[in-house]
């Protein structure tokens, strides 16, 4: 049994029990498998060159171009023998026209075309680079004034297989698209990732090199893993066109994204697999709720129905206080850890920094201007890998305590409302440890940070040689400059507590928001979670309902048993491992 049939039989008996969790779930896993095409998303901030890049790799001036934003919505390019531009409408058919500048023109900023009642636009080219099912999505920018258009990309993310980020040579990886790497495109399981420095021709060999390594370094914080970086210059391409040149760079490009086709079949396999195994633990839970709600008539049903929702409203109270605590315990029990540690740190650093000073005969302001942040940095650094570990494990084991807690206090106890009439309860319902648990924590797990690597992007705060170096030389300027020696050391050694402790608060608080946003992205899942576990039940109890009157039963018992034995052969075949055809 492949993928592909795990699939189908799962599809079957997920419409069979009106799962609708599930056959959402798995619809999206269909659609991905029967789309041939590999749709990149071309992402990045404004003005970092994304339509320059496709025009130039196309060796065709098609999309508008400008240093204000000029993508106002989604265009995909796809391979197509007719050359057209397809603008699908929100509320309005569809309207096919020849491929022209003026069209495209038409429909971007600044175009005729009021580009908010737009979906998004088709752009079909009869090109070989699209010929073999690559589709290029050109996005607006993550950082657009006008926030209908950000949100455009992010709906979009969950459809792509793979991304080129663009970053701008002369400022790589800003805070802010740190960001959007983390919450968005990380979120969203995009890992085949090809970063391109855009705009490389002005920065010199060196400047080039420096900017790279940069960039590099900080991608692999923020990943976990070896950043693909390589530097793009649109005007050179043209000016290798003109002179009917062959473009290495554009070449390299090609190449990369023919790397990453491979990588996101490869993670393709394993995103399937991991939501296929989801899908088998829902209806797992589902088939023990209705084996025992159908051997209810109706007006046992109807008792159940009233019991249930007063059991609801019953344990409503208690469900928003689980919610509170995840906010009052868990996350201030790890800032009050993350606070203690950072407050040992400075007391270290103090206290190294100022030996260092009492008994360095060397030249005091070369150190305290050119060495000095640079230790300071790499302290930081060395200090938010350990605690990567330790905020990693504190998660996992927070997450696991939270499903334990909700399956204990919330879900068994809908569930033990059964009970009342005798009836036999599921095994994983009345167990301490049940196979329901374990879909809640892989629920949870989706919105938790899931490599040290990438916890510990989030806690090196970007930029920190900047702002050492920026305060130490704000110091050296306003207080000790001209002193002698000796009077030096002593003015430093004075600002040291002060200067350590303001770089270590703004790094704190840096860090704090990050969990505070953990925290916020696991209590709206588990709140999400725990409404649709209520209606599915409500939903199951309402389908026995309609059919208690009728001759034949909602399920033979037969067909609960066959249904059982396929879920388990394809959890079997999963946990195996299973190739596609």
């Amino acid at each position: 049994m492949n993928i592909e049939q795990i699939t189908d039989k799962l599809v079957e008996i997920s419409e069979r029990m009106q799962h609708r969790a599930a056959i959402n779930l798995l619809a999206s896993i269909e659609d991905a498998r029967k789309r041939n095409t590999f749709h990149v998303a071309v992402l990045g901030e404004f003005n970092r060159g994304k339509s320059s890049l496709i025009n130039a790799i196309l060796g065709r001036t098609l999309l508008p171009t400008d240093v204000l934003p000029m993508t106002a919505c989604l265009h995909v390019l796809e391979y197509g023998r007719e050359e057209t531009c397809t603008i699908v409408w929100k509320n309005r058919p569809a309207q096919t026209i020849p491929l022209t500048q003026e069209a495209l023109k038409s429909v971007g900023a600044d175009g005729e075309e009021d580009a908010t009642q737009i979906q998004f636009v088709v752009i079909r080219l009869n090109h070989p680079l699209l010929q073999n099912g690559l589709t290029l999505l050109d996005t607006p920018g993550v950082n657009d004034v006008e926030e209908s258009r950000v949100e455009m990309t992010y709906q979009v993310l969950p459809h792509c297989d793979a991304a080129i980020f663009l970053l701008d040579a002369a400022a790589p990886l800003t805070k802010s698209e740190a960001d959007f790497l983390q919450n968005k495109v990380l979120h969203y399981q995009i890992e085949s990732l090809l970063f391109v420095l855009s705009k490389a021709d002005r920065l010199d060999e060196e400047e080039l090199e420096e900017a790279m390594e940069g960039a590099s370094e900080r991608i692999h914080q923020l990943l976990g893993q070896e950043a693909h970086l390589v530097p793009f210059s649109a005007n050179r391409v043209w000016q290798e066109r003109a002179n009917q040149a062959e473009s290495a760079e554009v070449n390299r490009l090609f190449e990369r994204i023919q790397i990453l086709r491979e990588q996101a079949h490869q993670g393709f396999a394993k995103r399937q697999v991991s939501n296929l195994q989801l899908v088998c633990q829902m209806l797992d839970e589902q088939l023990a709720v209705e084996q025992t709600v159908q051997q209810l008539n109706h007006t046992k049903l109807v008792e159940y129905e009233k019991a249930l929702h007063s059991r609801r409203v019953e344990l409503e109270s208690a469900f928003t206080l689980l919610l509170a605590s995840m906010d009052k315990v868990g996350r201030e029990t790890l800032e009050q850890m993350f606070r203690a540690s950072c407050a040992r740190l400075e007391e270290k650093l103090v206290e190294d920094i100022s030996y260092q000073l009492q008994i360095m005969e060397g030249d005091l302001e070369k150190f305290w201007n050119k060495n000095l942040p640079l230790q300071i940095e790499r302290a930081i650094k060395q200090f938010a890998e350990e605690k990567a570990v330790e905020i990693k494990t504190y998660l996992d084991r927070f997450c696991q305590h939270v499903s334990s807690e909700y399956h204990r206090h919330f879900r068994t106890e809908l569930l033990l409302t059964l009970g009342a009439d005798s009836l036999q309860m599921p095994q994983w319902a009345s167990a301490s440890k049940g196979r329901g648990q374990h879909a809640v924590h892989q629920v949870m797990e989706q919105v938790l940070p899931v490599t040290i690597g990438m916890v510990a992007g989030n806690l090196i705060l970007p930029g920190i040689g900047t702002i050492v170096g920026g305060a130490l030389a704000s110091v050296i300027t306003t207080v000790v400059r001209g002193n002698q020696k000796e009077q030096m050391r002593e003015a430093l050694m004075e600002q040291v507590p002060d200067l350590v402790q303001g770089v270590i608060t703004h790094y704190r608080r840096e860090v704090e928001k990050t969990i505070e946003h953990w925290f916020v992205q696991m209590t709206a899942t588990l709140e999400s979670y725990h409404r649709e576990q209520e209606e599915q039940l409500l939903a199951t109890v309402q389908q026995h309902k309609d059919a208690a009157s009728a001759p034949v039963p909602a399920f033979e018992q037969s067909e609960l048993d066959r249904y059982r034995q396929t879920i388990e052969e394809c959890e079997q075949m999963l946990m195996r491992g299973v190739q596609h055809v």
